[in-house]
């Protein structure tokens, strides 16, 4: 997952980073802060209710997905 998204940052895409733990997410966030737009939202997509929540922040934070990577194990 993480070198998805410093392939995807180095090609100018801007990353909703989601995964269990903040803190890694938080690490690569500011790894590639500095090329493109990175959110992080922790969320363990194994969970039906989490993943609604996951929805929902989503639209509160007001981003479009124009890529979806499937990268959960």
């Amino acid at each position: 997952g993480a070198d998805l998204a410093r392939e995807l940052a180095g090609r100018g895409h801007g990353l909703t980073l989601v995964a269990r733990r903040e803190d890694r997410l938080r690490e690569l966030a500011d790894e590639l802060s500095g090329r493109v737009r990175v959110e992080v939202i922790a969320c363990d997509v194994a969970d039906a209710a989490a993943r609604a929540d996951l929805l929902d922040e989503v639209g509160r934070r007001g981003l479009k997905m124009d890529i979806l990577v499937n990268n959960a194990g």
